[in-house]
């Protein structure tokens, strides 16, 4: 193993720990961490499958909530075997335990695809209701914050910004047109002052960010990475954006209903329409985010033309219906 294609601090952290790299490979697909598969042997020569994050320099908070909160919630996140932070690099060497939904269900028939999102959702739901009861511990600790809904404005901006981009660059194919670009920018400008009002109710731990490409999955375990969003926040919040991977509209519709199910057999009252309203504007927001997000994605040459003509489709259709709802 040619040890000078790896990082510098991870090579150091290796030497301390008396481990060795049996193979290494990046991971790429448009992450904002810079991502490594590692096949380590660890110092009484066990053979360890590890993935190594290092974080970029503005995206690093996740690290606390490896060190302070995951200690006490293990079954949620991979094994930790440790940190590195040398010469302004700083990242975390983490149990390879799994494969991505999106990566898994990609090539399953449709009815073994929509029960292994259902086993994933079930998981998600789960952990939202188990976890509300912890969370004034978390609170109180000051391990976790509250909702914040200025992010969400600042992503909706860069969202409309990507989709003008797009109807620039794709006149022909008419992706989407300019003014639809405009009507999305006057949807948000009407929506954004009003979405802090809307996301009340019943909080528990969310993740933030439980796309299908952050749930991981091997055998019947699931595991998220990427904690960088978690924060005390309405469940509706992680819903609205484990859903975004789901274009296909009936398998959607089920979905949302399962989780629905779930979470009133839990004792949660999600026919009251505040709750169902809250959904609808979590919905708008995190819509609106992962559109723009998988358009940046689609310029960078990670999302296909075919993939980002049924997302933008899609996803404008879903834009449209929540803010129809919510006037």
């Amino acid at each position: 193993m040619d040890h000078t294609l790896l990082p510098q601090g991870l090579h150091a952290w290796l030497h301390d720990q008396n481990w060795q790299v049996v193979d290494m490979a990046p991971i790429v697909g448009g992450y904002a961490a810079t991502l490594f598969h590692l096949q380590l042997l660890d110092d009484a020569g066990n053979s360890i499958s590890a993935v190594y994050k290092v974080f970029a320099k503005d995206r690093n908070k996740e690290v606390v909530w490896y060190r302070d909160v995951f200690p006490h919630a293990p079954e949620l996140v991979p094994e930790i075997y440790g940190y590195v932070e040398r010469d302004g690099e700083q990242g975390i060497v983490m149990e390879d335990c799994g494969v991505p939904l999106k990566a898994m269900s990609a090539s399953m028939k449709s009815e073994e695809q929509s029960q292994l999102w259902h086993q994933a959702l079930v998981w998600l739901a789960d952990m939202h209701l188990h976890y509300e009861h912890r969370l004034p511990e978390l609170i109180s600790a000051g391990l976790i914050s509250t909702y914040p809904v200025e992010s969400s404005e600042t992503w909706a901006r860069f969202a409309t910004d990507q989709l003008s981009k797009l109807a620039d660059e794709n006149v022909r194919s008419s992706l989407i047109t300019k003014e639809e670009v405009d009507t999305l920018v006057s949807m948000s400008d009407w929506f954004y002052p009003r979405y802090a009002g809307w996301i009340n109710g019943r909080v528990t731990l969310t993740h933030g960010d439980p796309h299908h490409g952050n749930l991981l999955v091997s055998g019947t375990k699931f595991r998220l990475i990427d904690w960088e969003a978690t924060c005390a926040a309405i469940p509706q919040r992680d819903l609205a954006i484990f859903l975004q991977n789901v274009l296909d509209e009936k398998q959607h519709q089920a979905l949302q209903t399962a989780y629905f199910r779930h979470l009133e057999a839990g004792g949660w009252d999600v026919n009251r329409s505040e709750f169902q309203e809250a959904f609808q504007a979590v919905y708008f927001d995190n819509t609106l985010m992962m559109l723009g997000w998988e358009v940046y994605q689609y310029f960078k040459g990670h999302v296909s033309q075919s993939e980002i003509e049924q997302v933008v489709s899609t996803k404008l259709s879903w834009l449209k219906q929540s803010y129809s709802q919510l006037q």
